[in-house]
């Protein structure tokens, strides 16, 4: 069964940053509340899915190879074994037009590869239990060699998703401002 927190989440993600019509890999758990989500926030777009149960570097890029996959979701880990993947051997990933992340930033270095070798794809999704999707972060605002505010927005969880407020507190309950 589906609530209503997991449908309004995957709304938001198929508006705010939805991949192109065609195939999506997701290599996770159906059970799994991002899983669920992903599959959920790509189907109303038209897309298919591809489902993996575990995540293999070498087999992922095969897929996305053979199946022509437009979409994915990964967490910052997997990005990195997948390009570590691509240096020793070779993989037609041009079909690859967005990659969903979570779980946690993207690490600069790690974030400069995936740009130089996928482009400019990357979308960092951040919810939690409570809210599913509170934030992103989308392709615009992953500048890994822009100045000291594109770096520290790249730590940070992202902008509020169409529909939610953010608001950041001290331990005295009192709101702190952003810079």
């Amino acid at each position: 069964m589906v609530n209503a927190e997991a449908l309004e989440a995957a709304r938001t993600i198929s508006h705010e940053a939805g991949p192109p019509p065609g195939k999506c890999l997701i290599v996770m758990p159906p059970f799994h509340q991002g899983g669920k989500i992903e599959h959920m926030a790509v189907t109303p777009l038209g897309n298919t899915i591809a489902l993996k149960s575990a995540f293999d570097a070498a087999e992922i890029l095969q897929t996305i190879e053979r199946e022509r996959i437009v979409g994915a979701h990964f967490a910052p880990v997997m990005v990195q074994r997948l390009l570590d993947e691509l240096e020793i051997s070779s993989y037609d990933v041009t079909s690859l037009r967005c990659v969903h992340y979570a779980s946690a930033p993207m690490p600069v270095p790690v974030l400069r590869r995936a740009i130089a070798r996928f482009g400019p794809i990357f979308i960092q999704v951040y919810g939690m239990t409570e809210c599913i999707v509170g934030t992103i972060l989308l392709p615009q605002h992953h500048r890994p060699d822009g100045d000291e505010t594109d770096i520290r927005r790249l730590a940070s969880a992202g902008q509020p998703t169409w529909g939610n407020e953010v608001k950041v507190v001290r331990p005295d309950g009192s709101r702190l401002r952003g810079r």
